[in-house]
């Protein structure tokens, strides 16, 4: 970041200079205002000196908080280095590892020429699809959102779907508009769709190598809420910062209703059907299942995370506005206070018993035999999770 900076010194004063003939430029960054914001930022730095006081909140970002949060509780080294939970000079980055562990998968891929999907007469071969794929580029950003989503149980087919909203779409109203001549992907939106769900597969296999503890994990949540739901119950628990949180999915029952509605244009009544959802009293036991891991982490982690920061400094008299969406914080003040706030909150909710250990004690509270079987609670690894406090990326 620091050589970028110095990098591209004079651009970013011409744009503070000029926003307007400028605009070519800063807005293609990626966040274009707050790109903007910062070049007035940085221009007031330049001509103030050492009597420069800055007015930006800078916003410390967690590296893929749903593994973060998974790392913390399964005290994994390996996972935990992954997401920079350990203290090392290097920052690690995990969109990156899966981008070229799926590279790596897709060159070797050269001899599979029977079709993809057998049943489609133009299918192509998986060695076609990969190369597709190849000459794409498998870069971070590619693997971005499936990595982020792992956590939160998405699999092959999701990631397929992500694929296709985040870049089948975009390059084919590229290709309508006559910005592309042809689309990489495929020429048709089967095609498209098949290349999506090709990589879906082929992501998810090297995201579950890279994340083993996070799947142990997610499994055991899943299987104790099918044994709560199962009971026809909602699933209820306390985060660590003393939220409570309530799960209830039920099982919905759909009516079609037949009405007549006036219609000013043709001035004249015409039928129209609506359709009704109502809920049963019957919990709907695949999605409590589907549901438990995304919001375990983000009610268990993320918003727990939030609340305690938040609480921790106020307390301490260290900030009064706060700038907050997901694992992103910012505040009106000193950064370094943030830095280090940040950090021993995450501390604060794992260093002391197990997160499992709890929300196991919490649903046998729930059940009808306290005693039966539940699944096993997954064993822990041997990460420090001390180190998180002198970790210079793990919120950066």
């Amino acid at each position: 970041r620091v050589a970028w900076t110095e990098g591209n010194h004079q651009m970013i004063l011409d744009i503070a200079d000029d926003f307007q003939s400028t605009f070519d430029v800063w807005s293609l960054a990626d966040k274009p205002f707050c790109f903007l914001a910062a070049c007035f930022e940085y221009s007031r730095l330049i001509k103030e000196g050492a009597d420069f006081v800055g007015y930006l909140p800078i916003s410390l970002d967690g590296t893929n908080s749903g593994c973060q949060h998974m790392s913390g509780i399964s005290r994994s080294e390996t996972e935990g280095a992954f997401v920079n939970l350990s203290n090392t000079n290097q920052m690690a980055d995990i969109y990156k590892l899966n981008a070229e562990r799926v590279t790596e998968e897709l060159k070797t891929i050269k001899n599979d020429k029977l079709p993809f999907n057998a049943k489609w007469e133009d299918s192509r071969s998986r060695f076609e699809l990969a190369k597709a794929w190849l000459d794409f580029g498998i870069t971070r950003s590619v693997l971005k959102r499936a990595v982020m989503t792992f956590a939160y149980s998405s699999e092959a087919n999701g990631m397929a779907g992500q694929y296709v909203e985040d870049f089948c779409k975009p390059i084919q109203r590229k290709v309508a508009y006559g910005k592309l001549k042809v689309h990489p992907l495929g020429d048709t939106e089967r095609a498209q769709f098949e290349a999506a769900r090709f990589l879906g597969q082929i992501s998810y296999a090297a995201i579950q190598q890279t994340l083993p503890k996070v799947s142990e994990i997610m499994l055991y949540l899943q299987g104790v809420a099918k044994v709560l739901s199962n009971e026809n119950k909602a699933i209820k628990w306390m985060t660590p910062s003393g939220f409570p949180i309530v799960q209830e999915y039920r099982r919905k029952t759909r009516k079609e209703v037949k009405i007549f509605l006036f219609d000013r244009k043709l001035e004249k009544r015409t039928r129209s059907k609506v359709s009704l959802a109502q809920e049963t009293a019957k919990i709907d036991v695949q999605k409590s299942m589907n549901a438990i891991s995304p919001n375990f982490v983000h009610g268990s982690g993320d918003a727990a995370h939030m609340h305690l920061l938040i609480c921790k400094m106020l307390d301490e008299g260290l900030a009064e506005d706060f700038f907050l969406i997901h694992d992103s914080f910012s505040i009106s003040g000193d950064t370094w206070d943030l830095f280090h706030s940040v950090r021993e909150a995450f501390v604060e909710m794992y260093e002391g018993p197990c997160r499992l250990q709890q929300f196991e004690e919490e649903i046998r509270q729930q059940l009808n035999d306290p005693s039966q079987e539940l699944p096993p609670i997954p064993a822990k690894g041997s990460l420090d999770i001390q180190q998180v406090l002198s970790s210079q990326f793990c919120f950066s």
